[in-house]
């Protein structure tokens, strides 16, 4: 199943948060929100949340002070200050590339529409018009099923490190 491309699906559309594509006027990285953060209320969200921590651990002991789990950013978008969270960025300084990740435990398209319309427009502005990296985006999954529908066609790769530009990304981490 290695590189596979796999066949999108027209079913696929987003959930109402990510409906719209931000188009940020500025961006900034930051600690923390200025609002409390709600703890995983049910077992799957937990069971996510712990997930998270394992891909997490395992991506900080490959690539060490390359990969920058949990980063916040607050941005001005639509006339209002918003927040968002990535789950992880991998820095990879010999492609001069970012890889933009998305943790999920079960492949979902809802990655898919939180990449493209949310995170990706976030980054590139703070990364600025003239910044020489490239981006390239990873939804990393315990679970895949090729059945799943989808927007676009799915690019399975070996390793995060391997993304490839200009597709949608997913490494099973299951292991």
């Amino acid at each position: 199943m290695e590189n596979e491309q796999l066949s999108p699906s027209p079913l696929s559309i987003p959930c109402k948060r990510y409906r719209f594509r931000e188009m940020p006027d500025w961006v900034r990285a930051i600690p923390q929100p200025p609002f409390p953060l709600m703890e995983a209320q049910t077992p799957a969200a937990k069971l996510g949340v712990r997930y998270e921590r394992k891909v997490h651990w395992r991506l900080e002991g490959l690539h060490e002070l390359c990969y920058i789990p949990s980063q916040w950013f607050m941005y001005h978008s639509r006339g209002r200050i918003r927040y968002c969270q990535f789950d992880g960025l991998l820095v990879l300084p010999e492609r001069q590339v970012v890889v933009l990740c998305e943790v999920k435990y079960n492949h979902t398209s809802d990655a898919y529409w939180q990449l493209e319309n949310t995170y990706l427009p976030v980054l590139r502005r703070f990364l600025g018009p003239e910044n020489p990296w490239r981006i390239a985006t990873c939804e990393i999954v315990k679970w895949f099923d090729p059945s799943t529908s989808f927007p676009v066609q799915v690019h399975l790769c070996p390793e995060v490190a391997l993304a490839k530009l200009g597709a949608f990304n997913v490494h099973i981490l299951n292991r």
